[in-house]
């Protein structure tokens, strides 16, 4: 692997360095989750991703080299840094050559093929691919540590998505529990969106998403979700080199090392601890958990395999108590109140206003280095990006003016100052800064 100065797609690539045959490995094992990455390996990773991006600088892939001599061509990956994390990108826009098959960068465990997937085999080379959402492998992907609460600076780390984490994000964004209008929604109704939005996506074509996705706790204690796949085994054309399994989507009240506390009188078991979301300023329970379960056909029983766990929205002020919407933090709760305050007091005017919180990259324009704001507010035709500043550090600050020129390609960027600040002055502070922009949008019409 090589690493090349940035460019802009079509232009040649300029190589300046090259990555030690070891490094490359452990990025490579590092990507897969590979369980003999430990904590210590990922800051190595982190270091190395650091290095590389204060060269303002891309990793070139070598997979598409021949005989020894390099791609003019080669697949890049862009180091990300998210509050001193760093994690990586892949090139995709323009003609951006892509990895190749065999490639541990081509794919992302939990991404959806386009189509119908077809079954029978695993996701190399020749063999047919399984349908993406199914496909379980090995993960030893743990959390680092957060920082101290008061929004300190760690030294550089890295992160690699919990495959579940994938899984759940992508369901919530398909059944739209990220966006908030003028109406509260109750968790049952979070729960029914989600299997609505299941039932059109297809895993094969004798089943969809909702049959093997289970909102309720009950679908363990009564069986159901063992019967159900007793049932797709036996009458479907389940791929028979993928493992017989689902996933559980759950609100919880806590997590404690393996178990998953869903209620007072209500607690799930998994086999290894729980993978709880941990961010620079980690917010604490409740949770929406997404729970991966096997089918072990050798005893007939139904194996609680592994977990992760995203802190969810909660704010009784709001009348959103228990919506199923992930949040990064304590401050993000608190500044999505408020934002959900403002799209009921804009409706009360008349206003059609929705609150976003996105789950996926944004690439503004023709923008190939993608952003996240932690939150959008739509309006007609225009849309403000809200960031939550997590810290008053001064490496903090400079790390986010990058981020927040992209951001800016989307929509005005209004900063929620919530560092030594109390929660109702911050949030009547966001509140007023929104509906200045709001009114001053509609002024420009």
């Amino acid at each position: 692997m090589r690493i090349v100065d940035r460019n802009n797609a079509g232009e040649a690539y300029k190589f300046i360095g090259e990555l030690s045959s070891a490094n490359a490995a452990l990025l490579k094992a590092w990507w897969i989750g590979s369980p003999a990455i430990d904590a210590a390996q990922r800051s190595k990773v982190g270091a190395l991703l650091a290095s590389v991006a204060e060269k303002k600088a891309w990793i070139a892939c070598d997979c598409l080299d021949a005989s020894g001599t390099s791609s003019s061509k080669p697949p890049v990956m862009f180091p990300r840094d998210k509050d001193g994390s760093y994690s990586i990108q892949r090139g995709i826009k323009g003609d951006r050559a892509k990895h190749a098959v065999e490639c541990p960068f081509h794919w992302d465990e939990g991404e959806f093929a386009k189509g119908k997937p077809s079954g029978g085999g695993r996701r190399t080379g020749t063999a047919a691919a399984p349908p993406d959402f199914l496909l379980y492998k090995h993960n030893g992907y743990t959390a680092a540590e957060p920082a101290a609460s008061d929004g300190s600076i760690r030294s550089p780390g890295s992160t690699r998505r919990d495959s579940l984490q994938e899984r759940l994000f992508f369901i919530m964004q398909a059944a739209g529990i990220n966006r908030f209008g003028s109406s509260v929604v109750a968790a049952r109704d979070d729960r029914k969106r989600i299997r609505e939005a299941c039932i059109p996506i297809d895993i094969y074509d004798e089943a969809d998403l909702e049959d093997i996705v289970w909102t309720s706790t009950k679908w363990l204690t009564e069986g159901w979700a063992i019967n159900k796949l007793r049932t797709l085994r036996s009458s479907s054309g389940w791929p028979a080199t993928v493992p017989m399994q689902g996933f559980f989507l759950l609100s919880a009240m806590g997590i404690d090392g393996h178990r998953i506390i869903c209620g007072k009188h209500s607690v799930v078991e998994v086999e290894r601890p729980v993978n709880v979301f941990a961010g620079a300023t980690p917010a604490r329970s409740p949770y929406a958990v997404m729970v991966s379960a096997k089918l072990d056909e050798a005893t007939g029983t139904l194996r609680m395999v592994r977990a992760y766990a995203h802190p969810r929205f909660c704010d009784e002020r709001s009348g959103a108590k228990w919506s199923l919407c992930p949040v990064d933090s304590d401050y993000e709760r608190k500044a999505l109140g408020a934002l959900i305050y403002v799209a009921r007091k804009a409706a009360a005017d008349g206003i059609d206003v929705t609150i976003e919180k996105p789950l996926r990259d944004i690439f503004p324009g023709d923008n190939e280095i993608g952003c996240r704001p932690d939150f959008l507010v739509h309006t007609g035709q225009r849309t403000l990006c809200i960031e939550t500043m997590g810290s008053a550090a001064e490496e903090y600050r400079c790390r986010k003016v990058g981020m927040h020129d992209i951001m800016r390609k989307i929509g005005p960027l209004i900063k929620d100052e919530r560092v030594g600040v109390d929660s109702d002055t911050a949030n009547r502070t966001l509140i007023a800064k929104v509906f200045a922009e709001l009114r001053m949008g509609t002024s420009r019409l």
